[in-house]
This record gives structure tokens, sequence and C-alpha cells, in this order.
């Protein structure tokens, strides 16, 4: 369901100087920060009413999950203090909940009703070691049954299942090297998208390296392999940024090159979108893609942008055309993690991002159909 936010009392219209395009930035407030979830995990779900975000009060650093309604006629925005987030959320089917990392633990958080506790990690694994982060992108099972944790613990990573209806955590494997945004498949319940990164050891400060981005793994802990072996970051590739699209196929940006999928079955790469890309993120067809470029090293003269993208025509129109740097100092900026991360809805009739077009740090709502029309005019 998409509503006319162009009568939503808590939105105002903001059009694109360059494109034309017209998103709905959220006027109405719960914090002095908002922004939109992260591109792995959908803003909206379910019947499109609801509108997932974070909104943040510095000098904090902590992300509190805060929820608006999209329906004109029911104009009702809420904020949540106990699911201050600590990894990225993830929205039930229906999209009036959402679970949220909370420290040690997973909490379900209902529109209406107070915050539950689902599951907490165990002290047995934890062992008196510092949890520095319990999920990175949390993610359920093809099958319903289980999240993937990715959490870092004391001087190491372990990737573990956790099953919803018991809270039973099962550790599958311990690493000593980064290893996050652990992923279930969409399509086979027990695969599942591991990236490597870079880190910082907690004592020396010393960083460590990844070599290859993107790993397999699964559940019986039978398969630990690379999507693919011959792809080398900061070597031949500049590959980050995964996520699966709703077939099970794997998608990635690469910074230079742009926006790649990966059949599994044939284990072969197609380049989709040629266009230099940081965040990117497709619809539920696959057709139409968003992405933000340049939110890293953005100036005046080379701003970021959030871009639309459809694969069949192979047109390309700005969502954004440029986006100041966050008002704020650039240590914070990065701290807060103020990237677009633009993201389709859970049933594709949104595109959502993290704008800062009016100064401020927002979170933008911008229709499709709305994008469709421009990007087909003559």
């Amino acid at each position: 369901m998409a509503f006319d936010l162009a009568d939503h009392l808590y939105f105002e219209t903001w059009t694109d100087p360059q494109s034309g395009v017209d998103s709905f930035l959220l006027e109405e407030r719960v914090a002095p920060l908002q922004k939109g979830l992260y591109y792995a995990t959908p803003s909206i779900g379910g019947n499109g009413q609801w509108l997932w975000f974070y909104g943040g009060f510095p000098p904090s650093r902590q992300w509190m999950l805060a929820a608006v309604s999209l329906d004109p006629a029911r104009p009702d925005i809420r904020l949540f203090p106990a699911a201050a987030a600590s990894g990225n959320p993830l929205l039930i089917p229906e999209g009036d909940a959402a679970y949220v990392p909370v420290h040690d633990g997973i909490c379900l958080q209902p529109i209406h009703g107070k915050i539950t506790e689902v599951l907490r990690m165990p002290k047995e694994i934890l062992q008196n070691r510092h949890l520095f982060q319990l999920v990175t992108d949390l993610t359920r099972s093809a099958d319903g049954k289980h999240f993937v944790l990715d959490s870092r613990i004391g001087s190491r990573w372990l990737i573990s299942l956790a099953e919803i209806a018991t809270g039973t955590v099962t550790p599958l494997r311990w690493f000593s090297r980064c290893h996050h945004h652990a992923m279930f498949s969409p399509i086979d319940p027990d695969l599942i998208l591991v990236g490597q990164g870079p880190w910082h050891d907690p004592v020396t400060g010393d960083k460590g390296e990844m070599d290859i981005r993107m790993w397999l793994m699964d559940t019986a802990m039978k398969r630990y392999e690379p999507v693919l072996p011959d792809l080398w970051f900061n070597h031949n590739c500049m590959s980050c940024h995964e996520w699966w699209a709703p077939d099970g196929m794997v998608c990635w940006c690469d910074y230079n090159e742009g926006v790649y999928e990966c059949d599994l079955s044939q284990r072969t790469k197609q380049l989709v979108w040629s266009h230099p890309l940081c965040h990117a993120h497709c619809d539920p067809t696959k057709r139409y893609y968003c992405g933000d470029e340049n939110p890293y090293h953005r100036t005046p003269e080379r701003p970021c942008r959030v871009l639309f993208f459809d694969r069949q025509t192979g047109q390309e129109i700005a969502i954004a055309s440029n986006m100041a740097l966050p008002p704020l100092s650039p240590d914070a900026w990065r701290s807060y993690h103020l990237d677009p991360h633009p993201h389709f809805s859970a049933d594709g009739e949104y595109v959502v991002y993290t704008t800062t077009v009016r100064g401020n740090v927002d979170v933008a709502v911008t229709p499709v159909r709305g994008i469709l029309s421009k990007l087909r005019s003559p």
C-alpha cells in the first residue's frame, strides 16, 4: 500500500532541483537526529503503514528505535527509549513490531505495547569477556526458526545460531579476524552470507585488514568458502556492502565499478549497474535499484548523491543530487554512521534514505511511482 505523503501532517515535500523527483522528509521530530535503518533490512514492512527509523541525541552515540505512521488519516509518531539499538533491527512480516538487538539480547518492540525479551547471549559463552556487539544485521532464517548472530566477544568474533522459540544460542564457529554482517539466505534456511571487514585491536589499536570480503557458510558447518575466490579486496576489486536478493542471488557494490550479482549455482558474476557506488539495494523484482554515491569523501565539488536505476531500460535518475556534509564534526559524522543507506520498502513501493539537504539529519521517503514518472518522462 502506498500512501499519499503530500497530505501527511508530519512530512514535508522536498523536490530535487536537478531531477524534479519528490521526496518526503519527516518533519515531525522525536529526536535531534533522525535517520533510516540500514540498507540490509527494510524500514517499511507489512502493509506499508509504519516507517521505522532511528532517533539520536548528541552527544550520546546511542540510537533509539522510533516509528511513524505513513497513513495521513492516522498520523502517529513514537520513540521507544527502551529499544536502544546495538545492531540493526528486523521488522516482523506484518511491519508493526521489530526485533531489536539491545546490548547482549534480542527484544521485540511492538508499536502498541511493551518491549519484551526474546533471548540473551548466555554467560557460558561470554565467560566474562567484553561483548563489543551482539549482531550487525539481524536476519531470520527462511523457515523462520533462527536468527544468525555475528558477535564480537573479547578478541574474537563468533557466528552462532539463536533459536527464536526457545532463546537457545548455539555457537557455530569462532574467528580471530572480523566476520560481521552475517545474513541468512531468503530461500535456504541453512545458508549464511558473511562479510569480512577491517578492524582495530581494542588494546593496541593496530588495524587488521580483510582479504576476501564475501563468504558463505552453513548451519551444519560443512561449508566455509568465498562467494568468489578470485575477488581480492583492494587488489583486483573493491567489493563490499553485500546483500541477498529475494531470489537468493548475492548482490554487492564494487566501489569503483558498480552493482554486481552472483548466481550461486553457477558461481558467475554479472555487472548489473555500471556506476561507482558505496551502498545499494534492489526492489523485490530486481528490476529497480537504488544506491548512494560518494558518501565517504563528499565535498562541494564532489557531492554525495542518491540514485535510482531501471535495470530493464538502463535509465538512471537522481533522487537527491547534492547532499551536503552533516552538521557534525567528521569524527562524529562517522561515529553516527550517517551515510544515506538507500533501500526499498519490503513491498518495493518506497525508497527510504537518510538525507542532509535541509542542513539537519533527516529520514526521507520517496515513492517509487513518483520516481518512475520522472524517469519515463520525455
